[in-house]
């Protein structure tokens, strides 16, 4: 389903990479890496909390969406006292290599491993605190692969839904079929990826690429694909699921079927009309655009009412 808008290698430890503000809720954030679960390095941006933290937040974007179009959300999180780690997947955004030819990077890869360190990350920035996370679309289609992710709080997943074709209508479905069974195989072998800009994102390295078809392609998405990965019953924690009504990405339908696989967690549904927000025009990436944030701010209050409920009593 195309999107709107692991080389081994030595470890690394958390660091700063730049002379990047440190300042609380700085609107860029501060440049830092830290390490996947294979130990490499993932390139990513802290927002540090604005007066006393209350939370850290993993912040995990959409499929081809670099990690600094989140940037003005994060900060406004970070204004409401959440540390908030945002982070690209490797091959794309600020871990973009030169070429992408025969890069071996997977969605797997990307959920498993530097998800996946991300929310150990985030974690490490503010010790003893409630933990959350912020999904974006494949963010937060994978969140329950993570075994980490059984340790949050609360999460807040927005735009997210099964890839499952069939929830799509007929025209759509065929047209999405054969981009993934036809396009996709030439595009990765010729071009050795999926340029961006035939897909509504950044260039998409080929095994990623290849995966997202094999899922698209799968009936149940992932679920059907990778079936004895799914542990998103595991989690247990409240789970916010925001999806703009206009979002083509996003039928209803596949809202639900992924609202489903977390059948263990408390799971609000959050629906968000365009006139909800002025707008004429939400679609797949509008929760997290200027003019958002009285999403964000509910947001801040979902994850708030999760953290007063982890206090001791």
């Amino acid at each position: 389903m195309p999107v709107s808008p692991a080389v081994r290698g030595a470890a690394v430890s958390d660091a700063v990479v730049d002379g990047g503000s440190s300042k609380a809720g700085s609107a860029a954030g501060e440049a830092v890496r830290f390490p996947a679960k294979d130990g490499q390095p993932v390139a990513g941006r802290w927002f540090a909390p604005v007066g006393t933290p209350w939370g850290a937040v993993s912040l995990a974007p959409g499929v081809g969406i670099p990690q600094g179009f989140y940037k003005r959300a994060a900060a406004h999180l970070a204004a409401a006292g959440l540390g908030v780690l945002s982070f690209d997947y490797r091959g794309v955004g600020e871990a973009r290599p030169k070429r992408l030819r025969g890069r071996p990077e997977t969605l797997l890869d990307w959920a498993l491993l530097d998800h996946g360190g991300a929310l150990e990350a985030a974690a490490r920035r503010l010790p003893g605190l409630p933990r959350f996370a912020l999904c974006h679309s494949f963010g937060g289609q994978t969140l329950g692969l993570l075994p980490g992710a059984t340790a949050l709080q609360a999460a807040i997943i927005v735009s997210a839904a099964s890839g499952d074709l069939r929830h799509w209508p007929a025209v759509t479905r065929l047209r999405y079929q054969a981009q993934m069974a036809v396009l996709v195989p030439i595009l990765t072998t010729v071009l050795g990826k999926v340029p961006g800009k035939l897909m509504g994102g950044e260039d998409l390295p080929p095994g990623v690429a290849r995966q997202w078809a094999r899922w698209t392609l799968t009936p149940g998405y992932l679920a059907g694909a990778e079936p004895a990965r799914m542990a998103h019953d595991a989690l247990t924690c409240p789970i916010h699921v925001y999806a703009t009504t206009d979002d083509p990405l996003g039928p209803t339908a596949a809202v639900d079927e992924l609202a489903s696989w977390y059948s263990g967690a408390a799971v609000s549904r959050h629906p968000v009309r365009p006139a909800d927000l002025g707008r004429k025009v939400l679609g797949h990436v509008g929760l997290f655009k200027t003019g958002a944030q009285p999403i964000w701010d509910r947001w801040v209050a979902d994850l708030r009412a999760a953290a007063e409920l982890s206090l001791p009593a």
